[in-house]
């Protein structure tokens, strides 16, 4: 049996989005209808497939079980679905001071066991041994602030930008004056406060580009520009360790 307990932070599809694959007889080759009724379940934030045995293990004919011929010992199962970080999810932000926070979610495999449990594994001490793994999704944050190039002090409100990634345009909701959040639901531009700030969260890491769509009055716009969000990951790939940000296009757009 397999238990996933995700953050309130992700949301987790529902049950008919989640497919059970095995190698044999080629790499992933859907089983998920092998499966008994009602074996993949969905209740808020936990995700629970069962009866994965009846996948690779038969009777052997007498009062024992063996493995199936076509789905030989060593063989690979993998279960594949797509989690959503959602309004809740916690923001990873490379200003000093604040930590790059994980949305965290937690996978249990439970087994019976019959010659003792396994190393590297909990023993339930009811006949059945579980181990845990943990993946860590992280959203970010980009903050903007608009000036006057000629005087630096003299910031600019209600510059709209439209932001894209890969040649598609990305939709945000406003969550207050100059701050958004990604949500496919929203609109395509965004407008920086009077005080010349912009704050995009919910964005993932890759690089993002910017078409300004409307200057202040006096003011000409400036090039499309690009911003790259850059983590850096610890040395087994389980955790972010640092954001940089690196921008092109034009020096008027630069890192601070």
């Amino acid at each position: 049996d397999v238990a996933d307990v995700a953050e309130s932070g992700l949301t987790l599809p529902a049950a008919s989005g989640v497919r059970v694959l095995v190698d044999v007889p080629s790499s992933d080759t859907d089983v998920t209808g092998q499966l008994p009724s009602n074996s993949i379940m969905v209740s808020g934030q936990t995700l629970t497939v069962t009866g994965l045995k009846a996948l690779f293990a038969e009777s052997d004919g007498a009062s024992g079980v063996r493995n199936k011929a076509v789905v030989p010992a060593g063989s690979l199962i993998r279960l594949r679905y797509k989690a959503v970080l959602n309004a809740s999810a916690v923001v990873s932000s490379p200003v000093e001071g604040e930590s790059l926070k994980p949305n965290v979610n937690t996978v249990t495999l439970t087994r019976s066991y019959t010659s003792g449990v396994t190393a590297g594994w909990a023993d339930n001490s009811d006949g059945t041994e579980s181990r845990s793994a943990v993946a860590n999704a992280y959203t970010f944050k980009l903050d903007v602030v608009k000036l006057d190039k000629d005087d630096l002090s003299k910031t600019l409100g209600g510059v709209e930008f439209e932001v894209s990634r890969d040649g598609q345009v990305l939709k945000f909701t406003q969550v207050s004056d100059g701050v958004y959040r990604l949500d496919a639901a929203g609109g395509t531009e965004v407008v920086t406060h009077t005080d010349g700030t912009l704050s995009l969260s919910g964005v993932e890491a890759r690089e993002l580009s910017f078409k300004e769509t409307t200057a202040p009055s006096g003011y000409f716009k400036v090039s499309d520009f690009t911003v790259d969000i850059r983590p850096e990951w610890n040395e087994d790939a389980t955790q972010v360790t640092k954001v940089t940000y690196a921008t092109s296009g034009t020096n008027l757009a630069y890192v601070s």
